[in-house]
């Protein structure tokens, strides 16, 4: 017996077949630029990668067994490929709300703790986010071990840990997996956004820039684009653990199963957002997309970066990482042209 009519499964199909298509086409363009573009590889930017990294193996491994599970009507894989997937989704989002965290103490430090800025080093990022890979990896294997299982979820497309079960083990790993894992992070992104934010506000940010307080501004609009991106990820996964705690709470019972797609969805599309707004938010990430892939200028309509020299464009000196994403636009005539324009004079 099916839990949905048909077209619920295949337009469910479709969204994911649509999810792990873009999701993996714009984090792997975004790996790519970061790959190429030595000047995009600030500590802060690692922290960024990270969570393209994260998003492109969700999208490349994850979604098109939910995909096929979902236009075939139900879980195809058998036991195995739900341990498989249950294990590979929890790892991956998991790591990827622990690196949101670390990089809003990033922001934090660099923003609110200006003396401490010098920590904050491309081995330091390094070391921080193969900390929260780690953490993920803990609480993905601990099923693996005893402490809950992975089972099929919702319409029987997915499987997660056993968010249903009377069992007391599964229901602490399951609150514990709630406290831990999302309560605490946000209360840290909320403590940090919150500082740093006040700072921002009393530090007379309508004043005259020197070119130190340039660097201050790029800092703090780099902490927008990331608030952006962590309030993406809560949008996409709060729905989902609420949804969660009320089975930990009233059993199976309480949420009807066919109900429970709609948060699981939210989850599965949030490996698009951060490359969207990262991209939209950057012009130095978006001209470099356009310097390497040309054909992302259909996507994009930019002013030219400055030209210096015969020929050569040069980026602006603030637009090296993610911070550089509000300097102004040039005013003379060569700043109004496209970037397409600019790369083929730039050949000439």
């Amino acid at each position: 017996t099916f839990l949905l009519p048909t077209y619920a499964y295949a337009t469910i199909g479709v969204l994911m077949t649509g999810a792990s298509t873009f999701g993996v086409a714009l984090n792997g363009i975004f790996i790519y630029v970061f790959w190429k573009q030595t000047a995009l590889k600030t500590p802060t930017n690692y922290f960024i990668l990270s969570l393209s990294i994260l998003d492109f193996l969700m999208s490349l491994f994850g979604l098109p067994m939910i995909a096929i599970s979902s236009f075939a009507r139900d879980w195809i894989f058998g036991d195995k490929g739900c341990v498989y997937y249950g294990f590979i989704m929890t790892l991956l989002g998991i790591s990827t709300i622990s690196i949101l965290a670390a990089i809003s103490f990033d922001r934090y430090i660099v923003i609110v703790k200006t003396h401490l800025k010098p920590m904050i080093s491309q081995r330091v990022a390094t070391c921080i986010i193969v900390g929260c890979l780690l953490y993920g990896l803990a609480w993905a294997i601990a099923p693996l071990l005893g402490w809950s299982k992975y089972v099929l979820e919702g319409i029987n497309i997915s499987c997660s840990v056993n968010w249903n079960s009377d069992n007391f083990g599964d229901a602490s790993f399951c609150v514990a997996l709630l406290i831990l894992v999302l309560v605490i992070p946000i209360i840290v992104i909320l403590f940090c956004y919150g500082n740093i934010f006040y700072k921002v506000k009393t530090s007379g940010n309508n004043q005259a820039l020197s070119d130190n307080d340039r660097g201050s501004k790029m800092d703090r609009d780099v902490a927008k684009t990331i608030l952006w991106m962590t309030l993406a990820f809560i949008f996409s996964w709060f729905p989902y653990a609420i949804f969660s705690m009320t089975a930990v709470i009233g059993g199976k019972s309480v949420i009807p199963s066919g109900l429970t797609v709609l948060p699981t969805l939210l989850v599965k599309l949030s490996v698009v957002w951060n490359p969207l707004i990262y991209t939209y938010r950057n012009r130095e990430i978006r001209r470099s997309m356009i310097e390497l892939l040309p054909f992302v200028n259909s996507f994009f309509n930019l002013p030219c970066m400055r030209i210096q020299g015969q020929g050569q464009i040069r980026p602006d000196r603030y637009q090296n990482d993610i911070e550089g994403m509000v300097t102004a636009p040039s005013t003379s005539n060569e700043g109004t042209q496209t970037t397409s324009k600019c790369l083929q004079s730039n050949k000439g």
